[in-house]
């Protein structure tokens, strides 16, 4: 409702929400999806997941990528969000997989309570990367304008020093946690307020959720092999799109942890998102990346499933049809959205630039060839 009016909420599938992909073929830092390539153009390469190609981060602070504002700008306040990608990580030292917004506002900056969970959702199988995923229509989110040229770095007036105070105050409106939460808590300093991201902690295993002034630390386990890649996919459930402000971490496609909590996230024009390192230059990452995805909608736990278990290397994650791995070899993937017959790849467009459409296989839209046309 707005001023007594109801209003209709949009909905959105999971395909249709999806802002950004960066699939690092060759180790080109390329947006298969809106052309909202990161800096810089290429990366250092590594072998990914599946045989194709990841970016290396060696922990340095020049060595991370930039992504423009236009693919967070959207996800500021309490929106709807997604990010996934697939890490394997060399070194638990502190590093950032992504990062973006934040306040350098010294006025609004706000102590942090991190606190320490263990995953509770039983393991359950992947779904087959070979299972044809019933979908809607291919990709159709719409860029409002033209990615900017350069990131605008923060130069915040304010930095926050590390070390922990001897007390603290919780935030306001907060229920006073009770003993037990206190002596699982502690106060942290060294992060910009409202800002969205996740990092590697100090210890195998240890990941740590940034979601404005919460900072959640998550412990995966020792048992893992952590020289292999694995998927990580952060989300968020805005309630002004009718959620229940549930913010959740997956891991290898299954529910590790989530809380209800409410975000506004701020996010200043011009500041570029960050990956391998936070968004004050700190932080450097020690990993390799493999193919990120931002949505903006929290993708549900089948959605997350599908990605985890996808060997597509399309910009969405419904599975095309293959009977191997073949993100290495893909070419072109021409999914004709709205009868365009654009590479959705590679941007290898084809011609005519559009044809006559009819109804897909799949609910979304099909070329038609007629005879004596071409």
């Amino acid at each position: 409702y707005y001023d007594g009016v109801e209003q209709v909420v949009e909905e959105c599938g999971y395909e249709d929400c999806l802002i950004a992909y960066y699939p690092f073929v060759d180790g080109t830092t390329q947006d298969a999806h809106n052309s909202w390539n990161g800096m810089p153009e290429t990366m250092a390469t590594t072998e990914g997941r599946d045989g194709g190609t990841a970016i290396t981060l060696a922990g340095m602070r020049w060595e991370s990528v930039w992504l423009p504002w236009e693919v967070v700008r959207d996800l500021d306040g309490d929106a709807d969000r997604t990010v996934c990608l697939w890490a394997r990580i060399d070194e638990w030292n502190g590093g950032y997989l992504f990062h973006y917004g934040g306040s350098s506002d010294p006025g609004s900056y706000a102590p942090t309570l991190q606190d320490t969970y263990d995953p509770t959702s039983a393991p359950t199988a992947a779904p087959s990367p070979f299972t044809r995923v019933p979908t809607t229509a291919p990709p159709s989110y719409v860029p409002s304008s033209a990615p900017s040229a350069t990131p605008t770095m923060p130069r915040p007036s304010y930095r926050p020093t590390t070390g922990a105070p001897t007390s603290w105050t919780p935030a306001p409106f907060a229920a006073p946690p009770d003993d037990d939460e206190i002596r699982r808590r502690r106060l942290t300093h060294d992060e910009l307020s409202a800002s969205f991201g996740l990092r590697v902690g100090t210890e195998e295993g240890d990941l740590v959720i940034i979601a404005d002034s919460t900072q959640a630390a998550v412990s995966l386990g020792r048992h893992i092999d952590w020289r292999d890649f694995h998927h990580f996919c952060l989300t968020y459930d805005g309630p002004s799109r009718g959620g229940n402000s549930a913010l959740a971490l997956y891991f290898d496609g299954e529910r590790s942890w989530q809380e209800t909590i409410g975000l506004d996230t701020k996010i200043e024009e011009g500041r570029w998102m960050s990956l391998g390192m936070d968004q004050m230059m700190s932080y450097p990452l020690t990993a390799a990346l493999d193919e990120v995805y931002i949505y903006a909608r929290a993708l549900d736990a089948s959605a997350v499933a599908v990605l985890y278990g996808s060997v597509s290397a399309a910009p969405t994650v419904t599975p095309v049809p293959t009977s191997h791995l073949f993100e290495g070899s893909l070419v072109a993937y021409y999914p004709f959205v709205d009868g365009t017959t654009q590479d959705a790849h590679h941007t290898w467009n084809g011609y005519p630039e559009s044809m006559t459409t009819t109804e897909g296989r799949d609910g979304g839209t099909a070329i038609v060839l007629e005879h004596g046309a071409a």
